[in-house]
């Protein structure tokens, strides 16, 4: 996912996002954000937008698709 402004691993979980229209890296921003996470070779989001109505930055737009993602893998199991 070398394609990302973003890159990091939580929870065991690769999660990459992109400010749609672009962002600057430490900057906060609110609306759209592309999002993947993978679980192993398993994606879970794929390039799924996320909105945020409020300012997040690249850091805290991956820990809550982390958070999602934790969540939706334990309502599957």
């Amino acid at each position: 996912m070398e394609d990302y402004e973003y890159t990091t691993v939580t929870y065991g979980l690769q999660v990459s996002v992109d400010k749609v229209g672009g962002g600057t890296l430490g900057r906060r921003y609110t609306g759209d954000w592309e999002v993947t996470v993978m679980n192993g070779d398993e994606y879970i989001y794929d390039r799924d937008i996320m909105y945020t109505g409020m300012s997040k930055s690249h850091v805290g737009v991956a820990d809550m698709a982390a958070d999602m993602a934790a969540e939706l893998i334990e309502e599957r199991s």
